[in-house]
């Protein structure tokens, strides 16, 4: 139990325990408070707190507790604590955090549009990535699963149903997206209106570990758009491929939802092809320059390495039936010159 005669007052309002009170002290402790604050800190255990974060590694000159001191989670409230590199550490639990759950048989969404139970997550979890909204920009992404809980609540659990039949089961402290912005759970009234993804999802279904492409397919569509096995461009090729674990590519390769989507929009908004009879294969994808900034993302997830995204002015004169049509635009692009990722997607079947 710390006490008053622990400590040292080294300013009008300044007092500290010196780093020598505990062996494993990396530095001093210093609390910000009059007589009366520091009586009402040394009634419960934030100053016992404030020691434990001076023993931090990579601690910068103090611990500090500021005059609103009061026991905390792990470090007190009011506690303030600098670390630095090399040997700084990152409490995101160091003043307490919320843990608001969902029941276990609620449907999350992936990346890739599948839907799968929190359960089912408990053993996908580190390879999986979800799709979720960024409420600054609000704007869709994604996110990996920092970490997967499952504990008993610890606080009243409701189950909420929607006008509409949708149904979730979530802790009073869980907050929805609502008019009034994120808010609790247990603070919601009937009637109150809460944002819903208007995407759905499909079902999660484990693919076969069946074969898609080969090394013979490679091989075969190579000469069909070569004519030849253009030397050692076949070995150096399916190197590649293999390396990136692109081939033999299975249904269930992680890379596959990655390549469908590429695939999809190099038939829509790109092309593919050789810069002459025996050249680089290249690759284009044209869009909005957000689209691209996704689109690098997935040809990065496939290994391979995309150019940045470009721009440039363009004039354009269509002649129509009804009269000519000009306007002025700027055209984003980006481009892959790899001849294995131009074969992969022709192999795939892209024109």
């Amino acid at each position: 139990m710390i006490t008053k005669n622990d400590l040292q007052q080294v300013g009008e309002y300044v007092w500290e325990i010196p780093q020598e009170f505990r062996a494993d002290m990396r530095a001093p402790a210093r609390i910000y408070a009059d007589a009366e604050l520091l009586d009402d800190a040394l009634g419960d255990k934030s100053v016992e707190q404030l020691v434990n974060t001076a023993t931090l590694p990579g601690i910068v000159k103090y611990a500090i507790a500021m005059p609103d001191i009061h026991q905390g989670y792990g470090f007190p409230i009011g506690g303030v604590v600098a670390t630095e590199l090399p040997d700084g550490v990152i409490s995101p639990g160091g003043v307490g955090f919320d843990i608001n759950c969902l029941a276990g048989d609620t449907r999350i969404l992936s990346e890739f549009g599948y839907t799968q139970t929190i359960a089912e997550f408990g053993t996908e979890w580190q390879r999986s990535r979800l799709k979720c909204q960024d409420l600054n920009q609000l704007a869709p992404t994604q996110t990996r699963i920092t970490r997967y809980l499952k504990i008993r609540p610890r606080r009243t659990v409701f189950r909420v149903v929607t006008k509409a039949g949708d149904e979730i089961t979530a802790t009073a402290d869980h907050p929805f997206w609502t008019s009034r912005g994120m808010t609790e759970l247990g603070k919601l009234s009937v009637g109150d209106s809460i944002a819903l993804y208007p995407f759905q999802g499909v079902t999660y279904e484990q693919p076969s570990h069946a074969v898609i492409l080969s090394q013979e397919n490679v091989r075969s569509r190579l000469l069909e758009l070569k004519k030849d096995e253009r030397g050692n461009a076949l070995a150096q090729i399916v190197n590649q491929l293999t390396e990136r674990n692109l081939l033999p590519l299975r249904f269930d390769s992680p890379p596959v939802p990655y390549l469908l989507k590429l695939l999809g929009y190099v038939f829509g908004d790109g092309t593919i092809y050789f810069e002459h009879a025996r050249g680089k294969g290249i690759t284009w994808f044209y869009g909005k320059a957000d689209d691209l900034e996704t689109i690098r993302h997935d040809i990065a997830a496939c290994g391979f390495t995309p150019s940045k995204v470009y721009a440039r002015e363009r004039e354009h004169h269509i002649a129509t039936r009804y009269g000519g049509v000009y306007f002025e635009t700027t055209e984003y692009s980006i481009k892959v010159t790899s001849s294995a990722f131009a074969i992969l997607l022709a192999s795939l079947g892209a024109p």
